[in-house]
């Protein structure tokens, strides 16, 4: 039981150093406004990840096309990990490497917004996604844990969680696209 309680209390210091962080405020409204700004447009979001990253972008997209607390419109999003004839096709033909990057090429436009989920922010195929988004002019946001990857030098903006932990990383980004999306749910819907 004293494990369990340790694990929370790490969860609720992780949630305490966001609440405190005005760096990391702004940086959430950021993506929020960067979000806002590519709808606006008529553009669409495009998520990438790996492994629970992958499953992450399955769960944000979702709530973009379905909802999350209000009956609305759909707004275009896409799990780029979702189709695995796509996956497999490319990881055969190419290199898993590029499993992203030509789904981008195929899909992607300026209005768009790339959000690449990598907690480690050193997958290759998530540094691959953004400079293939940047060669086309699409704006590209990558959500990681608080170590720099690779991917950390490159992208245009970041949003970085304040913790090492995979699981906790992964968790608080699902728990900040539920903010946001209900954020944006209010004000689109107004």
């Amino acid at each position: 039981m004293a494990k369990i309680i340790e694990m929370l209390d790490a969860r609720g210091a992780v949630y305490s150093n966001i609440l405190g962080n005005a760096a990391m405020h702004k940086e959430v409204q950021n993506l929020y406004h960067s979000i806002l700004f590519a709808l606006s447009l008529g553009g669409k979001l495009l998520l990438c990840g790996n492994g629970g990253s992958a499953a992450d972008c399955l769960h944000i997209t979702s709530e973009f096309v379905g909802r999350l607390t209000v009956d609305r419109g759909a707004w275009p999003a896409l799990a780029l990990c979702s189709d695995i004839s796509v996956l497999t096709c490319l990881s055969n033909d190419y290199s898993y490497d590029d499993v992203f990057r030509r789904q981008i090429e195929a899909y992607g436009s300026k209005n768009d917004l790339l959000i690449a989920l990598s907690t480690s922010g050193n997958s290759k195929n998530i540094v691959i996604a953004i400079q293939t988004a940047q060669a086309l002019g699409i704006q590209n946001y990558l959500i990681t844990g608080s170590k720099d990857g690779e991917a950390s030098g490159i992208v245009d903006n970041i949003l970085k969680i304040p913790s090492d932990n995979t699981q906790v990383i992964q968790e608080m980004t699902i728990s900040l696209f539920h903010i946001l999306i209900e954020a944006l749910e209010n004000e689109i819907t107004e």
